[in-house]
């Protein structure tokens, strides 16, 4: 059995640099498993490592004031009812197991060009970026920052992460899953001095599948820190690490703005160390600052449906005009259930009760959605705009 584990990954900008080691370790294991049931496993000390990362200390300039003031840029006229429940990162922390470590940082404000209060707050404040350090096996850190380069491979689409709030507050959610990250080799700032920094290219994948790990009957699961499995190489050698993360970067909606999104494939793992690397990737796909888009006039006309208790009112449909959302009751798991239908979408969108209050922003539905509600006896939904989705 190999147990691979980092301690919990929070972060801000101000992150860096990175302190970590790694030890071997022996005892047992208690997995609880999703029947509720407990798996007993003794660790293989040959085979096994733990991870243990002091990473960052967040004091109250960066959490929560760093972080109000950040998305204080954000701010405009129709950001609250839009506001998809994301946290403007994507955290990955990368063993190589050849004694390197690979901290990244994929930072992302989607509304940043619209913001009202940017221009006199922080006229220089980003849409994207990305941040990163290397901690050397020598122990040196590095940043790469700019220099790195970061491509999604793929997303997995889910229908929203438990927050403070539970699911009171949810939003679809569309959650970069597969990455590759690389870099092209040369000389970077250290701390006492320029330091040679070996090229990479890292497939950095999940070893679980995108329904993983199951949901119990309230929506609870831990799909916001997904562990991977980091493979490619590292000067001109082979590599098989591990990794974890936290992801709480929202791209639902925001889909086209994707400046890292290539949907290209993993990187080869050379079966030995050889003279003649290939050339990693470098530089960014898309536009790190795009422009604003202007918005469109507003209506404030309603539409939508509710469906609620029995009989007739249990069931109702229409036809999306523009933009809209959900907001029911349910007295149950189950209790009611919206469907959207997507032009041009294989699989229809399904949202389902976890039980009490559930809202979901404005764009939940979008305009030429066929949408489907329906209800049991004690819950209750309304799907469309009530006239603020303007």
């Amino acid at each position: 059995m190999v147990v691979r584990h980092t301690d919990d990954l929070r972060l801000l900008v101000a992150l860096l640099p990175v302190h970590a080691g790694a030890r071997r370790l022996t005892g047992t294991l208690d997995l609880g498993q999703p029947d509720g049931s407990v798996l007993h496993e003794t660790v293989a000390p040959a085979r096994s490592s733990l991870l243990m990362v002091h990473e960052y200390d967040a004091t109250p300039e960066d959490i929560p004031a760093g972080l109000a003031l950040a998305e204080a840029t954000q701010l405009h006229p129709r950001h609250a009812q839009y506001y998809n429940d994301a946290w403007p990162w994507e955290l990955l922390f990368v063993d190589l197991d050849n004694g390197a470590q690979l901290m990244v940082v994929v930072l992302g404000f989607h509304d940043t060009p619209n913001g009202t209060a940017r221009p006199v707050i922080a006229p220089r404040m980003p849409t994207y970026r990305v941040m990163a350090t290397l901690r050397l096996a020598s122990g040196a850190s590095v940043p790469l920052d700019d220099k790195i380069h970061v491509e999604h491979l793929s997303y997995r689409h889910l229908d929203g992460i438990a927050s403070a709030t539970g699911m009171a507050l949810s939003s679809l959610w569309t959650q970069a899953w597969r990455y590759r990250v690389s870099y092209s080799g040369g000389r970077v700032a250290g701390p006492d001095g320029p330091v040679d920094v070996p090229a990479f290219d890292l497939g950095v994948v999940p070893p679980i599948g995108q329904a993983d790990p199951a949901a119990d009957a309230h929506g609870n699961r831990l799909i916001q820190r997904v562990p991977f499995v980091a493979s490619g190489s590292y000067g001109a050698c082979p590599v098989h690490g591990f990794g974890w993360s936290e992801l709480l970067l929202n791209w639902y909606g925001h889909e086209h703005q994707d400046p890292w999104f290539t949907g290209g494939p993993v990187p080869n793992v050379p079966t030995a160390c050889h003279t003649s690397p290939a050339n990693p990737p470098s530089g960014t796909a898309g536009n790190l600052n795009p422009d604003g888009v202007a918005a469109p006039p507003p209506s404030v006309t309603p539409e939508g449906c509710s469906a609620h208790d029995s009989g007739p009112t249990a069931r109702c449909e229409y036809q999306a005009a523009g933009a809209g959302g959900v907001s029911g009751y349910g007295s149950q798991p189950g209790g009611w259930t919206v469907t959207v239908n997507r032009p041009g979408e294989s699989a229809p969108i399904e949202l389902r009760s976890y039980g009490d209050y559930q809202t979901y922003p404005c764009r939940t539905v979008r305009a030429g959605d066929h949408v489907v509600a329906t209800a049991q006896p004690g819950s209750s939904v309304f799907v469309g705009n009530p006239g603020i989705c303007y």
